[in-house]
């Protein structure tokens, strides 16, 4: 005899939370067969499993990594207003449980999804760079002035996409820029929230002050107030040295300082106040322009992203191995997980997420495609 298995997905009726504390109170450890399956970690597509026997029929809750399962076998099934009328029992029953199921819930670990400045500055950084790179910036120049009526309308058309360019290589560069000291500092912030000494951590003050405090102490400081280091950053080191150089730079970028003491600027003379005079001959669009490219500098803004790159690489060689590992992990993670009861952060979330779908086809036969 073909038996029957129907399945209901929950559609948010139920928490998961609660189901599977009131399920660990009435039953104990999940004792579905895929539990046996499972990894000793987050990257699985089923998370837990409880296989329950109701008279001769078998019911099954299924926790997947995308949404929880209620199936029963040995049985006609039941419709879908019958399910939900055994979901919402379900949820009754489980809140009768009261002090019991918030006992079970606290012996959980809790931890919250922060997100991770490091990884998206340095995604950003990462785009612009490319993008940048990408733009031909010989090709960004003053055309020829027209000798010729005909050549004036293609010197129009040269002028825009010239101007074009450079709006667009402008845009980048001072972005990346101003982007490239963030990046460096949000990892030094990563490293100082994630390996900060326990007797540090649990004071949120202490923590706090730590957090700001100039640069320069945070960086020399991190062997004293962090777990894994083998040996300090220092000045000694050239790639620290010029970090906390870009670092200092990095005020003039941020209070938008005017650098009016450049001995390279391109010069302009007035005589009685409103009659400008050029070293050389150009017009006035053309002497705006050259000036504008000129004071471009994409090579200062690859140049920063560098610098900061090459102090990262610096900084995880002075850890030991499993701490630069860990650190590693945490770089690569756009959302880390944190721990509010002991200050703790890790990975909750797999790399990538484990998920799948399961479609009902529509003949109605209860049959399920995964997809």
């Amino acid at each position: 005899m073909r038996h029957l298995v129907t399945n209901w997905w929950n559609d948010g009726l139920l928490s998961p939370l609660d189901t599977y504390a009131y399920l660990r109170v009435r039953f104990g450890l999940p004792n579905g067969p895929a539990m046996a399956l499972r990894d000793q970690s987050v990257s699985n597509l089923v998370h837990w499993e409880y296989w329950l026997m109701a008279g001769t029929s078998l019911l099954m809750i299924t926790g997947y990594s995308f949404q929880m399962k209620l199936a029963v076998a040995g049985d006609p099934g039941f419709d879908k207003n019958e399910w939900t009328a055994l979901a919402k029992q379900l949820k009754k029953d489980i809140h009768q449980l009261g002090p019991a199921l918030e006992s079970m819930k606290s012996s959980f670990e809790r931890w919250s999804l922060v997100v991770n400045p490091y990884f998206r500055i340095t995604d950003v950084v990462r785009r612009r760079t490319r993008q940048l790179n990408r733009i031909n910036l010989n090709a960004i120049h003053v055309p020829p002035r027209p000798v010729h009526r005909r050549e004036a309308a293609s010197r129009s058309h040269a002028m825009t996409k010239a101007m074009r360019a450079y709006g667009r290589a402008a845009e980048l560069s001072l972005s990346i820029r101003m982007l490239a000291p963030v990046m460096g500092e949000a990892f030094v912030n990563l490293l100082l929230l994630t390996l900060l000494r326990p007797d540090l951590r649990r004071d949120k003050v202490v923590l706090n002050s730590r957090l700001r405090e100039q640069i320069d102490v945070r960086v020399k400081m991190l062997h004293v107030h962090c777990l894994g280091f083998i040996r300090p950053l220092t000045d000694d080191s050239p790639e620290v040295a010029e970090f906390l150089g870009l670092m200092r730079d990095r005020n003039q970028q941020l209070h938008g300082s005017i650098q009016f003491d450049r001995k390279d600027l391109e010069e302009i003379y007035f005589d009685q106040k409103f009659i400008p005079l050029f070293k050389t001959e150009r017009s006035m669009s053309e002497f705006a322009l050259r000036s504008a490219i000129h004071q471009l500098e994409p090579d200062k803004a690859i140049a920063a992203v560098n610098v900061v790159d090459s102090f990262v690489r610096h900084a995880l060689t002075c850890l030991q191995d499993q701490y630069c590992q860990a650190i590693e992990m945490f770089m690569r993670t756009e959302q880390l997980g944190y721990r509010p009861d002991v200050r703790m952060f890790g990975t909750v979330l797999p790399e990538p997420l484990a998920e799948a779908y399961f479609m009902q086809e529509t003949d109605g036969s209860g049959d399920e495609t995964a997809g």
